[in-house]
Parts: C-alpha cells; sequence; structure tokens
C-alpha cells in the first residue's frame, strides 16, 4: 500500500494525472518515486490481498487495504472471503487512459440504442459498478531468418492455349515482430479479448506496483506455450501478405501442404507477462451473466447485451397492428397463398432456431476459448428448455400445413385452420428465439478457481 508523505493517507494511481494522487490532502506523486509500504525488497513477487467468491469460486486481487463489496465475474453481492499472498510480477503493464465515466458514457450511449434492452441496463447504480482490472497477458517477439524458395505461378494465353508456367523462386526473408499478446487469464473470455484488442506496443511501461493502487489485477493461469503456435502463425501470415506482395512476376505463389511454417522457420523468443487495461462491467440474471468491456487504453468496447422479452413482444404487437391494416388495404391473398407464406416464415424461424442451438453448444462448451480449456478443460454439456416449442410444436404445424397445400381440399375452413395452428405456433416459437438470442448475448455463471478484479476508481 502507499502512503503520502505529507499526510499519511492513502495514495491511488489518478488516471487523468498519470500520478500517485492523495485521497486526504490532494498531493501527487510520481509513480516510482514512492515505495510500496508493504513491499519486500528485491524480490520477483509483490503482497497482494485476495478475495474470494463464495458462490463462484472467483478471486479479485488488489495491493490496497480495501474491502470488496462484489464479485466482479459473476455480479453476486456477497462478503467475500479474504486472504494475503504474493504474486509474481510481470514484465510491462499499460497504465489505464480512459476513465469510469468515459466508460460509462459509451456503454450508456451503446444501450440508448438498443430499444429493447433491460432497464436496469441503463440505471445510474448499475453503470457505477464499472471496474478497471489489469488483465495479465503474455507478449511474443517472433524472428524469421531464412532462405526461402517458393513456387509461382503465371497463366497466360497463346492463340488457342491456356499456358501456365510454374517458377522456383529463392530470396531471403527477414522479419521481426514484436508485442504479438494474447490474454493469459482462463477467466477472461478470448472472444472479448480480441474485440476490444489491440494494445500498442509504444504504451508499454516497465511495470511498477503504483500504477496498480486503486486497481484489482488477474494473474496469469495460462500456460505460455498454448499461444506459441498462434503467435508464430500470425508472424508467418503477415509475413507472407508482405512476400506475395514483391513476387509481381507471377500470379500466385503456391501453398505447401505443410503451410509456410517450415519455409520461414520462426523463432519465438521468451515471452513476456504484461498487464493490460480493461474496465468491466458484469449484469448478472436468471443464472447468467452478461459482460461489458472496454479497453482501458483506446476505449474500444465490447458488450453482452440482452434484450427483454416483454419489451420486444410489446413492440412487435404495436407494429403488427398497422401493418395488418396496411396489408389489408394494399394486399389481397388467397387462403393458399397465405398459407404458403406463414409456412415460409415459419421455416425460416425454424433454420435460426436449429443454427442458434448449435452456437449455443459452441459457447457453452467454450470450444473457441483456449486459454478456459486449457486449465479447466472443456465443461459438460447443457441443456436448456424450449425444445418443444422452439422446434417440434412448429415443426408439426408446418407438416401440417404443407399437407394441406399438396392435397388441396376444397373448403377454405382448412386452411385457415393449419394458418391458425401454424401462426400460434410461430408465436411460441418467436418467444423461444428471443430466449436464445439472450442466452448467446450472455454467459453461464462463471466456475473459475483464480480470477481477479480492481477498487473503484
Amino acid at each position: 500500500m502507499y502512503t503520502c508523505e505529507n499526510c499519511g493517507a492513502g495514495l491511488h494511481y489518478d488516471i487523468k494525472s498519470g500520478k500517485l494522487l492523495c485521497d486526504s490532502c490532494l498531493s501527487t506523486y510520481m509513480v516510482g518515486s514512492i515505495k510500496d509500504a508493504s513491499a519486500v525488497e528485491e524480490t520477483d513477487e509483490i503482497n497482494a490481498k485476495v478475495f474470494h467468491c463464495p458462490q463462484c469460486g472467483g478471486e479479485i486481487v488488489t495491493i490496497d487495504e480495501a474491502a470488496a463489496t462484489f464479485c466482479s465475474y459473476c455480479g453476486a453481492s456477497a462478503v467475500l472471503e479474504s486472504r494475503m499472498t504474493g504474486i509474481k510480477k510481470p514484465k510491462y503493464i499499460i497504465p489505464f487512459k480512459k476513465t469510469k465515466d468515459d466508460c460509462r458514457e459509451l456503454y450508456l450511449k451503446h444501450v440508448k440504442s438498443n430499444i429493447f434492452a433491460p432497464k436496469e441496463l441503463k440505471a445510474p447504480s448499475y453503470l457505477d459498478r464499472f471496474r478497471g482490472i489489469y488483465i495479465p497477458y503474455w507478449v511474443y517477439d517472433v524472428h524469421i531468418d531464412k532462405d526461402a524458395v517458393f513456387t509461382g505461378d503465371e497463366t497466360h494465353r497463346r492463340g488457342d492455349y491456356i499456358i501456365e508456367d510454374s517458377f522456383k523462386m529463392t530470396c531471403h526473408v527477414k522479419g521481426d515482430f514484436s508485442g504479438i499478446s494474447y490474454d493469459a487469464s482462463s477467466s477472461f473470455d478470448d472472444e472479448l479479448c480480441q474485440e476490444i484488442a489491440p494494445y500498442p506496443t509504444n504504451e508499454y511501461r516497465d511495470f511498477d506496483t503504483g500504477y496498480i493502487s486503486g486497481f484489482y489485477a488477474d494473474v496469469a493461469d495460462v500456460d505460455y506455450q498454448l499461444y506459441m503456435r498462434d503467435a508464430a502463425d500470425f508472424a508467418v501470415d503477415n509475413t507472407m501478405t508482405e512476400v506475395r506482395s514483391k513476387f509481381t512476376e507471377v500470379d500466385s505463389v503456391d501453398t505447401p501442404d505443410s503451410g509456410f511454417g517450415p519455409v520461414l522457420a520462426p523463432s519465438c523468443g521468451e515471452p513476456k507477462n504484461a498487464l493490460f487495461p480493461v474496465w468491466f462491467l458484469s449484469y448478472r440474471n436468471h443464472g447468467r451473466v452478461a459482460y461489458g468491456v472496454v479497453n482501458g487504453l483506446t476505449g474500444k468496447m465490447s458488450t453482452d447485451t440482452p434484450i427483454s422479452v416483454a419489451k420486444y413482444l410489446l413492440f412487435s404487437l404495436l407494429l403488427a397492428i398497422p401493418l395488418f391494416f396496411l396489408l389489408n388495404v394494399g394486399l389481397v391473398l388467397t387462403p393458399s397463398a397465405g398459407l404458403v407464406a406463414t409456412c415460409v416464415i415459419t421455416g425460416i424461424g425454424l433454420i435460426t432456431f436449429l443454427v442458434n442451438r448449435s452456437n449455443i453448444k459452441k459457447q457453452e462448451t467454450k470450444e473457441l476459448d483456449k486459454g478456459y480449456v486449457s486449465v479447466y478443460g472443456k465443461p459438460g454439456k447443457t441443456t436448456h428448455n424450449g425444445f418443444f416449442t422452439g422446434l417440434i410444436f412448429p415443426s408439426i404445424g408446418l407438416l401440417i400445413a404443407i399437407a394441406i397445400l399438396v392435397f388441396t381440399p376444397v373448403s377454405d375452413i382448412y386452411y385457415y385452420a393449419a394458418n391458425l395452428i401454424l401462426i400460434v405456433a410461430t408465436g411460441f416459437m418467436l418467444i423461444q428465439l428471443i430466449r436464445q438470442f439472450n442466452i448467446l448475448a450472455t454467459r453461464p455463471l462463471p466456475q473459475f478457481n483464480k480470477n481477479r478484479g480492481e477498487v473503484d476508481a
């Protein structure tokens, strides 16, 4: 913990000034000019206070004498258990440049544009729960220095013949890539990480605990080797983009079966651990949690925004009434044509339902979150209600409608009855589609063993 030399009160990192600010006498100090009173000399660890959430198992860490009032990751307001521990110092850090007020303004602008968003997301008390969290990243440097041989193709026409020439091209390829970064926390979703990237290397600072005073910081629990291949592939792909632009004499450069990796032989240096700033907001509802995250340096934002079922259905009803009268004035449908139109709408809804179920499975099993899977493995399969009203009932209604259209009964009553069944089934399916959207727009409650977070700044 940092204390003021003038009055002895606590200090925290002030984003606007970029200095340590006294909470009492408003004195300011350059980061690095004051030592942490609790720090141990000549060690690669820092002392931190860890708060453990009894509901989701998440942990939030601070170097200050602070009390955590809610869990940043599951949104639960609970008394969190605490303990002291040592955390390894990272090599680099990027300090916050965006303030909490900046985040509130950005988020409120986004939510206001979504008329179906739950009213809780616009409440001032909710927006005040933004927390600045330093998320750990592995930073890789990749070096390429290789005599490489490529195969190029060039096609031209001569009379009635199309001639394809193949060339062997030899060149020396050299490239250096620095600052290729991947999040090193299993608790921070890889998708969110990618959506708020990048973090420019010219903003890196040598780590000093002063920067995290007043904030929480996560620690790395993902092995650095997990992303070594990804960093190398990134370097190879960008190198080949440049190489192809130099070979203007050929139409294309052939890709070897094993890719360009073995051709260029990239080498990865020892990765460095860094802390990057993220403003973090969580919204918990019915066993799910939605996140709003903002890049603490650039202000780039990614949000999970569920919608209110009641608001959506009310809006649909208000829109359907004038649309119904408008169509009745300008459009006349025969019973069979009306049934065909309803079948098309139902069919589109069924396809959407099945696609959503597939996407939900990918989300729930964390298929795309390499960091989480590397630490905890894939979660077990999850099931959600609504299979009957979302798929079976509409499918039965669609089969009945198709049967009516195939057998073409003389009486219109059959068409009207089938249309009514299909409309009711499609209405139930619409509710399930909204619920599916909300599942995809939120996430399961975390069950992490090592999460970290921040005090209000």
